[in-house]
């Protein structure tokens, strides 16, 4: 399987769905009047997770991710302790001079670290995300590539830090509030960690919001389960097209990528179903319908769900590899 870092920057892959000659907002082969085409999904190097080189940054050779974490849970732990965050800021921006690439598991391992400690320390760590925001040390892009890590695997935390859901949306709010990332991250929150949030703390800062956004990804689900229902019917890209713009929900359209994906595994003729997923992705992508960011997010937030996938299909990883 490709590894989260590839995924993201979907240059394959976004290679495979603009093979048309179409540039999106364009007819045929002709560029629009007065420029060049614009840019394919494939092409653009920057989207909310990132410019594509950032994607593909490694440690350094002398570095191993487990002495990563461990110097980063140091950091933390001493700062939970003195609260000093001038200082905790300065160590943590000496590690991500050596280590560069490791910006958003830095934001995993402090996200984490608070998730079993007490309202103070919770805020603590957005104080020093927003610290070593705006001293440039951690870009935007690097904390939504982590809170996306933390999406994909709430789950599993919550099994050892129960809290975690009320936990995670609560941080998540902190950095929304100060500016950290942009409100529209929250149009990617999962609906189940949203409703198992909201289900233990109405307390959370900003709960009416979260609350309004889980009922609008619930509604786009609903509303893009049809549209693909409809469209293994007929066939119709233009349909699928019209009808998106009808539902006029562009900041989820990350679902219908997902769902997209999971419907052609439980088609009878797989082969055939994944042909015509291409085929649409092809078309919506071309038409500027679906953004690069919309093809990350769905992506990376099925393989983050393919082990539960695979109860009912067994093949999931292989037909998603495919």
């Amino acid at each position: 399987m490709q590894s989260p870092s590839t995924v993201l920057a979907c240059e394959a892959l976004g290679d495979n769905f603009a093979r048309g000659g179409k540039g999106i907002g364009c007819t045929g082969n002709d560029a629009p009047p007065g420029g060049s085409p614009p840019l394919r999904p494939a092409r653009v190097r920057q989207s909310s997770f990132g410019d594509d080189e950032e994607l593909v940054n490694e440690l350094p050779p002398s570095w191993t991710l487990q002495q990563f974490q461990a110097e980063v849970t140091s950091v933390l732990k001493e700062f939970f302790l003195s609260r000093a965050l001038e200082e905790a800021a300065a160590r943590v921006e000496e590690l991500l001079t050596e280590c560069p690439g490791e910006a958003d598991e830095f934001g995993v391992v402090a996200i984490r670290a608070a998730l079993d400690r007490d309202e103070v320390a919770q805020s603590a760590v957005v104080e020093l995300l927003g610290k070593l925001y705006q001293s440039s040390v951690l870009e935007t892009s690097a904390v939504v590539r982590t809170f996306e890590k933390l999406f994909c695997t709430w789950e599993d935390i919550a099994i050892d830090a129960p809290k975690a859901p009320e936990v995670l949306l609560g941080i998540l709010m902190g950095c929304v509030e100060g500016g950290i990332v942009n409100r529209s991250l929250l149009t990617k929150l999962p609906e189940n960690l949203m409703k198992a949030g909201l289900s233990k703390a109405s307390s959370i800062s900003g709960h009416e919001i979260l609350a309004e956004v889980a009922a609008d990804i619930k509604e786009f689900k609903l509303q893009a389960s049809h549209c693909l229902d409809e469209y293994f019917l007929n066939l119709s890209v233009d349909e699928v097209t019209s009808r998106l713009k009808e539902i006029g929900m562009k900041p989820y359209q990350h679902e219908l990528v997902k769902k997209a994906i999971t419907t052609s595994f439980s088609r009878q003729d797989e082969g055939g179903a994944r042909e015509c997923i291409l085929n649409l992705f092809q078309h919506l992508t071309n038409s500027g319908a679906l953004s690069k960011d919309d093809l990350q997010w769905g992506i990376t937030r099925l393989l983050g769900q393919l082990d539960d996938l695979e109860l009912d299909c067994p093949r999931a990883a292989e037909l998603t590899i495919e």
